[in-house]
Order: structure tokens, then sequence, then C-alpha cells
């Protein structure tokens, strides 16, 4: 489950960096995420991961007509969005227990992959029904 008072302040076209509440006791650890009031704002039609990216490379560099929420499973990943007047802001994961909320139409690349990087992508809309969109596509609308 999300974090109850991050969650209420969450802004549907605003990227938020989200901290992920862990439930822990002796047997270990459980980390749920559903879509609730207090959960995923939104209802994941799909997920996929990345996983044995190359040093050095780059995925995404796209924005998406699609919510997605990412988080890092093992390692690290460096997400930056780039906006339309070029100014960029910068995030990296690398806990299990925090994600980043991406609204729709958001330029994001995702870059600096750990070796031992495994990064999974909840997403609002099914992979047919997705559309890609280059920082210049942006700039037109």
């Amino acid at each position: 489950m999300f974090n109850v008072k991050r969650i209420s302040r969450l802004n549907k076209s605003v990227i938020e960096h989200i901290k992920l509440e862990v439930h822990s006791d002796k047997r270990g650890k459980l980390l749920s995420i559903e879509q609730t009031d207090t959960g995923l704002p939104f209802s994941p039609k799909r997920s996929f991961y990345l996983y044995d990216v190359p040093a050095g490379s780059t995925r995404a560099g796209h924005a998406v007509n699609c919510d997605q929420f990412l988080i890092a499973l093992r390692g690290s990943v460096h997400v930056e969005l780039q906006a339309v007047d070029g100014a960029k802001k910068s995030w990296e994961l690398s806990k299990i227990n925090e994600g980043l909320f991406v609204p729709a139409m958001n330029h994001i690349t995702l870059k600096g992959f750990s070796d031992d990087a495994l990064i999974v992508i909840y997403a609002s809309k099914a992979y047919a029904d997705t559309k890609y969109f280059s920082l210049e596509d942006l700039k037109k609308e």
C-alpha cells in the first residue's frame, strides 16, 4: 500500500516520487501494490520489466499517452524528465519501497542502470493502445 499521507497529495499531472509501505515481521517483508483510494492512482492494464540492460544504454526517451508507475525491484536506475521548455528534473530509483508515478505525456529517459537492475513499470493502457511521443511531438502540442 502507498503511504496515505503521500497519496492524498498526489497531483495526477505531476511526476511524484512515492514511498511505499512495507509490512515486516519475522516471516519477512511484504510490499503490496493495488489500485484503491490509498493505493496506485490508476488501474494497471499491463506491466513490463527492464533487466540485463547493457552498460551505458538508455531506455524510454519518449512520452506515452498513459500513466506509469516505476519501481526498482533490484539495483538502481536514473530517471530524467525533460520538459518542453528544456528544463530537466531527475530521480534515482534504488529502493524497492519507493516508486515514481509518471502521468501521461511526460517525456522521460531511463539511464545509468546498475548491472543488477530489475525495473518494473505498471502502465494504465495495454501495449496496443499506447502511443509514443518524441520531445518534438510534445512541443507541437
